[in-house]
């Protein structure tokens, strides 16, 4: 994990620096995996909560970490990988296409003979 605060955050609940990395890169929906991660953070959390919490004799310092650490990597999110935009226009201007789906970008060229200009013509 190359974010510095989210490994801090990582082994402030004892886990190793690149555990998030490793669970993210497994196999599986990158959603559920993060979901599933939580989880276990969270699990994480309560268990140090029942040790560090100063009601029960824990230093209310480090508890307040880890609870600060907690809340920030309850926070994270995927974000989905957006596909460029595809905007394809005749000489005159009018634009033949302009979107992201590049499936229906080469169903509407296949068929197409392309003429490349140099800089000489």
């Amino acid at each position: 994990m190359t974010n510095p605060t989210v490994t801090g955050d990582l082994e402030l609940l004892g886990f190793s620096a690149d555990w998030l990395q490793l669970k993210l890169d497994a196999p599986g929906s990158t959603v559920e995996k993060l979901e599933g991660a939580k989880k276990q953070i969270k699990d994480r959390f309560r268990k140090m909560s029942l040790i560090k919490h100063p009601d029960v004799g824990g230093n209310e310092k480090e508890f307040i970490e880890i609870r600060e650490a907690f809340e920030r990597l309850q926070q994270l999110r995927v974000q989905p990988k957006q596909a460029p935009v595809i905007t394809v226009t005749m000489s005159n201007g009018g634009v033949i296409f302009n979107g992201s789906d590049t499936a229906a970008w080469q169903s509407i060229f296949q068929n197409c003979t392309w003429t490349v200009k140099g800089e000489n013509e």
